[in-house]
């Protein structure tokens, strides 16, 4: 947030009661939807009632496509009264007009780099780490 320059327009980050845990088997989810759409809306509400937020930006990405029930953004922007954006909506809408535009990354920031030349670069540089070794 302080490098992109809105650091002095962010009420506040927050988290839910009960955080996701990484296992063995994969991601443990301690909420049902209901349950999930439901801290959502209380942690919002806090925000919104208390630090007068204006959108509330949900950080985890797949909230709004995997954890939540159909219908959930829209509840719950209807229930606080300020936008939950989708940011996988924004991701991808960004880069289709992109796409669109012709648009393209900067060749001095990001460089293009041959396809035959990459896997000499891979190479050259398994020399360089055997080489410090």
């Amino acid at each position: 947030m302080r490098e992109a320059g809105t650091i002095d327009r962010m009420t506040s980050m927050r988290s839910l009661k009960k955080p996701m845990a990484i296992t063995e088997t994969g991601i443990d989810i301690p909420y049902t939807q209901e349950e999930w759409e439901q801290q959502v809306l209380e942690t919002a509400r806090i925000q919104v009632e208390q630090e007068d937020a204006q959108c509330i930006v949900v950080s985890c990405a797949p909230v709004f496509a995997t954890l939540l029930s159909e219908g959930a953004q829209q509840r719950l922007e209807d229930a606080v009264g300020v936008m939950f954006p989708d940011p996988i909506s924004i991701a991808i809408s960004t880069a289709e007009m992109l796409v669109n535009l012709g648009m393209v990354h900067s060749d001095l920031e990001y460089p293009r780099i041959e396809a035959a030349s990459i896997e000499d670069r891979y190479k050259d540089g398994l020399g360089e780490l055997r080489k410090s070794a």
